[in-house]
């Protein structure tokens, strides 16, 4: 399970890099919910700055083809290549249109991605200081009871034995806290990145770490990612623009030329990359649906080992006072309690992390 979450938190940790860089602002909110860490963000982003460029680039290119237009027609020209048949036709400012359209698209998709990107920061640093408490506590319940076997120890009724394994079990303890301490500053720092916040401020985080609400139906899901997704919204404005060329590329050019034989492989190949971009997505989004109800199952069971352990726990603490169990089984069964407790974090944590992977999934998809 530990493994798991590693690889989960520096999979997580990829996205504070990704969403801006460094600046040191004189003075910061420190005390953020989830809504306010994403505004805080997305406020802060350079990648949106850049986005934004890139569509006014789009738009003086789009007013400078329509001016070329006119000014072809103006002139009262009739061309006879392809690319004057094009100009023609309108298709060049057509092209421009679906540009301008699919960079306000990206622009729209850029923000949503940064929203759940942050979201997902946010949690792994409520899960990882989740984590940390429950390192904690356990090191605490360890520290009492090597304090419960010293004494006894001290007083001739714990074995030399005993008392050595229980120091062992509190080192370990021990490297457990600091490691989960380190892991925890870590993301932290992650997100601070995202915020474009200095690395080392400190967060209170008002958000509960608690499974994540979202309703979930997949064949709307599905209805609204071929509709809003990036990538299939640009296929198919591929598909549309391929169209448009080849219809004027008849008006000029033969069956039997390179040229109108060229331009039907064009259309072949942008309704067959539409088709294939549309079954990976259907695909892609049914994977993460069911990676959504496995988490949950997950989250449950964790629950219900948790009573069990803890019961465990209670059981042999009352059975060691009587001197019917060694302070080993004692530990054993705190071990195991902890070991409930932070599959219980981790399933969280994957729980929603599933739900924020599904909702890129439905509403983005690959930019």
């Amino acid at each position: 399970m530990k493994k798991i979450f590693k690889i989960a938190i520096s999979t997580t940790l990829a996205c504070g890099i990704m969403i801006n860089t460094i600046s040191f602002a004189a003075e910061v909110k420190t005390s953020l919910s989830l809504e306010e860490a994403i505004k805080v963000g997305i406020e802060n982003s350079d990648m949106l700055e850049i986005t934004k460029a890139g569509l006014e680039t789009a738009k003086i290119g789009l007013r400078q083809t329509e001016n070329a237009e006119r000014s072809f027609e103006k002139l009262g020209i009739r061309g006879s290549s392809q690319q004057e048949f094009m100009m023609e036709e309108g298709i060049q400012s057509k092209k421009a249109e679906i540009g301008k359209k699919t960079i306000d698209m990206q622009l729209e998709s850029i923000e949503k991605q940064l929203e759940l990107n942050i979201s997902k920061l946010y949690y792994a640093v409520l899960q990882t200081k989740d984590l940390l408490e429950i390192e904690k506590d356990n090191y605490k319940n360890l520290e009492t009871n090597y304090n419960i076997v010293k004494k006894k120890y001290e007083l001739g009724s714990a074995s030399k034995h005993d008392f050595n394994m229980m120091e062992i079990d509190l080192n370990n303890g021990k490297m457990e806290v600091e490691k989960a301490e380190d892991t925890y500053k870590e993301t932290l720092r992650a997100l601070n990145n995202a915020l474009d916040y200095p690395l080392d401020t400190k967060l209170e985080l008002t958000t509960g770490f608690v499974p994540k609400q979202m309703v979930v139906n997949l064949d709307n899901d599905l209805k609204t990612a071929y509709e809003k997704r990036y990538d299939y919204v640009l296929a198919n404005s591929n598909v549309e623009i391929a169209r448009e060329t080849f219809r004027v590329v008849q008006m000029s050019y033969t069956p039997n030329t390179y040229a109108y034989r060229l331009q039907d492989e064009e259309v072949k190949i942008a309704e067959l990359k539409a088709k294939t971009t549309r079954n990976t997505i259907e695909a892609d989004i049914k994977a993460k649906f069911d990676k959504i109800n496995t988490s949950k199952r997950q989250v449950e069971m964790m629950e219900a080992n948790i009573k069990k352990a803890e019961e465990g726990v209670r059981v042999l603490n009352v059975q060691y006072e009587l001197n019917m169990v060694t302070m080993d089984k004692v530990n054993e069964a705190l071990v195991g309690l902890n070991k409930a407790k932070l599959g219980k974090a981790n399933a969280i944590g994957e729980y929603n992390t599933a739900l924020i992977d599904y909702e890129l999934a439905v509403k983005i998809g690959q930019i």
